[in-house]
């Protein structure tokens, strides 16, 4: 971290899948930053210490700023800690974001079956994944999420990587960040 870089500081928990992706994020742009672990569900003591009400993860202290979202927090690594200058980034990026994206909601029925036999994770993820409350359903899904997964592989194997080792050729990109996170999660979950 030069001089001129705030702290960094990200709170997250290590079965974030969005966590992950910050995470990859950072350690491809070379940056140095601090993990402040979270609890995976609400309260989260070092969130309120600082009235800090909102509820996902991960989140992003740069200095005195504080980033809640996501996309916001990829912008801020990107173009404010200067990342673009070491990540490759590309006009298809927004098109990779989405892919991942959906391949997370395509994957959800393969989470393991412990992260969802806990009430209080339940409890909190129904609101935003309402699927996940009912445990049976995700059961029935599981043989198509398997087969979107294979399909999702077969993609960035054949397709996405059809240049090279990378997205695109020989050098890691925002492509790559965008697809990999997903993928890394889904099978370090499976395992």
């Amino acid at each position: 971290m030069s001089a001129q870089t705030p702290p960094l500081i990200l709170f997250s928990y290590d079965t974030s899948p969005y966590g992950q992706k910050i995470h990859l994020l950072l350690t491809a742009a070379g940056l140095s930053y601090s993990e402040l672990t979270q609890p995976p569900v609400l309260p989260r003591p070092d969130l309120k210490a600082l009235s800090i009400t909102y509820r996902r993860i991960p989140l992003l202290a740069i200095g005195r700023d504080v980033y809640a979202d996501s996309s916001a927090i990829l912008a801020a690594i990107l173009n404010k800690l200067g990342a673009s200058q070491k990540i490759e980034t590309s006009a298809a990026d927004p098109a990779y974001e989405v892919w991942g994206n959906e391949t997370f909601r395509s994957v959800l029925p393969l989470l393991p079956p412990q992260a969802t036999q806990s009430e209080a994770f339940v409890k909190d993820r129904e609101s935003i994944f309402p699927i996940i409350a009912k445990a049976e359903v995700l059961k029935s899904l599981e043989p198509i999420a398997l087969a979107e997964l294979k399909s999702r592989l077969k993609t960035v194997e054949e397709v996405f990587l059809a240049s090279g080792p990378y997205i695109g050729g020989q050098k890691l990109s925002m492509a790559d960040v965008h697809v990999v996170w997903v993928l890394r999660w889904v099978l370090q979950g499976m395992l």
